[in-house]
């Protein structure tokens, strides 16, 4: 059944019996795996300022020429920048579906299509604010994991403008394969990984995210299957490489044609609280305001607010396999 788009009423939210689950994916691998966190009291934030050196090369100076002093090289820094984005859900229910817990929705024999019970059943939803507020911080979260993944970059210039977080697969410019429509395979995963190391990647605590195409190819390549006569089959979580032991994360939000390898120890999760304001968590996201809305009638209005981004630290730390083959 579709979501409402408006206000849930007796006769669009019915309470139904049976074990209460999301058809959809609400495990968010990446956000969920980030331990660091920054709170800024601005929308537009640094993430790193840093500096590079001349190509190495062996000195010829002569004892003649070291009487004077080279020219001075002053080494300039740079800064990589994102922002934090609003992320923003209402809950709006009506008295009466408030005060209906009992009132339990069954298919019909006959050909009327549904009935409803005239007596207290078993409802799989017995605060049905609590319920609908529990599903719209889901919904952030599903959110911001996109936005995290594979968010397009905007600063705003005007309140008409939105903030828009770059996302870490977008950041990987430094270090990235171009996998030619090809599958995912060890060859390229070590491509990937020497390039990173070329390019001076200091290799902490590593993730490769991939598709479930990718993420059962990786499985078939890297496998050393034991001889049994019981037991078989593969599932590769962490692969071995001449620069870092890297974990193998499947997730269900990253576009299938990429793949991503990531230092999660330089990599954060940004909050800007809106100060003044009664806020809540749930254990990954932080700050988020609940709070009731304007009342017009006869029914209950919040809204979730939060302003939130990522810093990734800068595009060196990280990687990206992109055209990949998806089946």
């Amino acid at each position: 059944m579709a979501n409402v788009s408006g206000g849930g009423t007796l006769w669009n939210l019915p309470n139904l019996d049976g074990v209460l689950f999301s058809q959809t994916a609400v495990r968010t691998p990446f956000i969920d795996r980030i331990s660091n966190v920054r709170i800024v009291d601005n929308s537009e934030f640094a993430m790193s300022s840093s500096y590079a050196h001349e190509t190495a090369t062996q000195p010829s100076i002569t004892e003649t020429d070291s009487l004077t002093a080279p020219t001075a090289i002053s080494h300039v820094r740079d800064n990589e920048k994102n922002v934090v984005q609003i992320f923003q859900e209402k809950v709006s229910l009506s008295y009466a579906k408030l005060s209906a817990s009992g009132r339990m929705r069954y298919t019909e024999v006959g050909t009327s299509g549904y009935a409803y019970s005239t007596f207290d059943g078993k409802n799989a939803v017995q605060d049905e604010l609590d319920f609908q507020r529990m599903a719209q911080m889901e919904s952030i979260k599903r959110k911001l994991e996109v936005s995290a993944l594979d968010g397009s970059y905007q600063l705003a210039t005007s309140a008409a403008v939105a903030n828009k977080m770059r996302g870490i697969v977008p950041a990987c410019t430094i270090s990235t394969v171009d996998a030619g429509g090809a599958a995912i395979s060890k060859t390229k995963i070590n491509a990937l990984v020497r390039e990173m190391a070329d390019n001076n990647a200091p290799f902490g605590q590593m993730i490769l995210m991939v598709g479930s195409y990718s993420k059962t190819k990786i499985s078939t390549d890297y496998a050393f299957t034991t001889q049994s006569r019981t037991e078989g089959g593969e599932a590769i979580n962490m692969i071995m490489t001449d620069f870092a032991n890297i974990e193998v994360v499947f997730n269900p939000f990253l576009t299938a044609s990429e793949a991503v390898i990531v230092d999660m120890s330089k990599v954060a999760l940004v909050f800007q609280p809106v100060p003044g304001k009664s806020v809540m968590s749930d254990g990954t996201l932080q700050n988020v305001v609940w709070e009731a809305l304007a009342k017009t009638g006869a029914g209950e209005d919040w809204q979730l607010y939060l302003q939130a981004g990522i810093d990734y630290g800068s595009a060196y730390f990280h990687g990206s396999l992109t055209n990949l083959a998806t089946a």
